[in-house]
C-alpha cells in the first residue's frame, strides 16, 4: 500500500483506501494480496466472497474497510461451501494488522459487538460466555494470502485452526478435521 500512496501524496490514505475497495467492489479491479491489484481475478483457492459472508460478517467487513487499517476475514466465513453443515451463529475471524488492534476493538465495541483478542482467550474457556462473543480480533503480519480481505481457503482453514485449538473456538476437533478432508477431496 505503502507503494499506491506514494503516486498521490496529495490525498488522504483513507481516501485511497476506499476508491481502491470501492474499484475492487464493483470488479473493475480485483486484490489479488496486500497492498496488490489486478485487472484479472485470481480464482485459486479464493473463497466464495463477500456475497457468502454471515450478516454479521458483512456488517464487520464494511466497518472495517473505513478505517485503512489492514485486515481480512477468516476461518469458517472463508471456508463457505467446503462445509457441510455452517453453524447459524459463530464469531467472525478478523485478522487485523497490529498497530489497528485497540482502535478496531473500541470501534466495533461502540456497534454493541462483543469483540475478544488472543489476550482474551480466558474468556473463551467458559462455554457460557463462547456463544455470545461476535468477533475474534488476531493480529497478523502477511495480508498476501487473501483476496478483497477475504482469506483464501488454505488460510480460512490455518486460522481456524488455530482459534480451535488456543482459543477454544465453537466448533468442535472432529468437525475441524472433515473440514480438513472436505478441502483435500476438492483440491482447494
Amino acid at each position: 500500500m505503502q507503494m499506491i500512496y506514494s503516486f498521490f501524496p496529495e490525498m488522504n490514505r483513507k481516501t485511497i483506501s476506499w476508491r481502491l475497495y470501492s474499484l475492487v467492489q464493483k470488479g473493475k479491479l480485483y486484490k489479488t494480496g496486500h497492498g496488490m491489484y489486478s485487472l484479472k481475478r485470481n480464482s485459486n483457492n479464493v473463497s466464495a466472497g463477500y456475497e457468502y459472508l454471515q450478516r454479521k460478517s458483512k456488517e464487520i467487513y464494511d466497518i472495517l474497510t473505513e478505517y485503512g487499517y489492514d485486515f481480512y476475514i477468516t476461518g469458517m466465513d472463508s471456508l463457505v461451501g467446503e462445509i457441510l453443515h455452517m453453524p447459524e451463529n459463530y464469531p467472525a475471524l478478523i485478522i487485523v494488522e497490529e498497530s489497528g488492534i485497540k482502535e478496531i476493538q473500541e470501534v466495533l465495541y461502540e456497534k454493541d459487538l462483543i469483540v475478544l483478542t488472543e489476550k482474551d482467550r480466558d474468556i473463551l474457556e467458559k462455554t457460557i460466555l463462547r456463544n455470545k462473543v461476535d468477533v475474534i480480533l488476531l493480529r497478523g503480519k502477511d495480508f498476501s494470502l487473501a483476496t478483497d480481505n477475504i482469506s483464501q481457503k488454505e488460510k480460512g482453514f490455518i486460522d481456524l485452526y488455530y482459534a480451535v485449538t488456543r482459543m477454544e473456538y465453537g466448533i468442535s476437533v472432529p468437525e475441524l478435521s472433515r473440514i480438513y478432508q472436505s478441502l483435500q477431496r476438492n483440491n482447494s
